[in-house]
């Protein structure tokens, strides 16, 4: 769904949370809000990866 985001709309995104849709408008009014939270949390967990790879003493370990 998100792959897609035009073709993607914030009823569709209700429906598969199983939520209605005036919880999904409550938390994200619009869809480009959503995804920027979305975003935001990929992007926070990418980070938390990264800042534990670092500070493996094991370069390799620290990698994969």
């Amino acid at each position: 769904m998100i792959a897609t985001p035009n073709a993607t709309s914030m009823a569709d995104i209700a429906e598969r949370a199983q939520v209605g849709r005036v919880t999904v408008y409550r938390h994200f009014p619009t869809k480009e809000d959503l995804l920027s939270t979305l975003f935001a949390e990929q992007l926070d967990s990418a980070v938390e990866v990264a800042r534990k790879a670092a500070a493996d003493p094991d370069g390799w370990r620290g990698l994969v």
